[in-house]
């Protein structure tokens, strides 16, 4: 197996889970709070301020969510979306703590016996303002790891979230991974590469124009298309996955998820190697860091086998 492709899969999954954690300590604080309340940037994994369940280490439903989809991938050898559907309904019924909107009404519906397919579209008929935010764009980065094919990223985020904008957000993300796990480097041509075809304008703005944002114009909510931005703007204007997550998290908001989608295309760029080892001091369910990177290792020699 190649050592640098088997550094790149560990990256991503454990990229993902390191910056949730990261972020999991100021999310809902804006960026005037974190300075006021930290005296600066916060480099290292932290204790909420004033959310009891934050407390260092411990990922959030953004990684529970993704090691769901990865260990589905694993076990059944393929994308398999009514499993994935199942792993979540199942996950969802023990009540997890800060669970968006949208994906909860999705997986009410699913838990009561709707198809999937249907359920997420219900929600996001009934949903108003909450029609796209970022809860499936946190998940995305497993199913890039295993399948080469825009469909099955699109369906996987269709489960919770059915809008034309978190779909093709996550598109644009699972491109990147794959196409940085494969060593291309960072570069305007690089991004037009992973928009193409992508119809929503937004989208495709948020994508091409990131390197080149300021940071006072971004806006920290939860809206799938800001988190995309975010994501994009703190890797590309970074030059080592630290400096990129410190940038993702620190600007407050919807920290976790900034820190997660930031830290799984991070993880595709700079490899597990790249990770300091003091974030590395994390968990979700009964999983160490470890654990969490081993399921990219084991996406890979699956995909290596078929």
């Amino acid at each position: 197996m190649d050592d640098k492709l088997l550094d790149k899969y560990r990256g991503v999954m454990a990229g993902d889970a390191v910056g949730d954690a990261l972020g999991a300590g100021l999310e809902f604080l804006d960026k005037e709070e974190i300075e006021r309340l930290f005296g600066g940037e916060v480099k290292d994994l932290i204790h909420h301020p004033w959310i009891e369940y934050r407390y260092p280490r411990r990922c959030t439903d953004d990684t529970e969510r993704a090691v769901l989809i990865a260990k589905s991938i694993i076990e059944c050898k393929r994308v398999d979306l009514d499993d994935i559907a199942r792993r979540f309904c199942e996950w969802f019924k023990n009540k997890p703590p800060d669970v968006g909107v949208l994906t909860a009404r999705s997986l009410l519906y699913i838990c009561s016996g709707y198809k999937w397919s249907e359920a997420s579209k219900r929600a996001w008929e009934n949903s108003g303002i909450y029609s796209a935010g970022n809860g499936s764009l946190m998940r995305t980065h497993p199913v890039a790891l295993f399948s080469d094919n825009d469909e099955d990223v699109a369906k996987v985020s269709m489960i919770t979230h059915y809008d034309p904008r978190c779909i093709e957000s996550c598109i644009v993300v699972a491109r990147l991974i794959r196409l940085l796990i494969n060593g291309r480097e960072r570069s305007i041509s690089l991004l037009k590469a992973v928009a193409k075809g992508i119809k929503n304008h937004e989208v495709v703005e948020a994508t091409l124009s990131a390197p080149y944002a300021k940071e006072k114009e971004l806006e920290t909510t939860g809206y799938v298309v800001h988190t995309l931005k975010i994501a994009l703007w703190a890797f590309f204007t970074t030059k080592s996955f630290e400096e990129a997550l410190i940038k993702a998290v620190n600007i407050g908001g919807d920290t976790d998820t900034y820190g997660s989608v930031c830290g799984a295309i991070a993880g595709a760029f700079y490899g597990e190697s790249g990770i300091p080892d003091r974030w590395k001091r994390i968990h979700v369910f009964d999983m160490d860091y470890k654990d969490i990177a081993n399921l990219g290792e084991e996406i890979l020699k699956i995909k290596q086998r078929i």
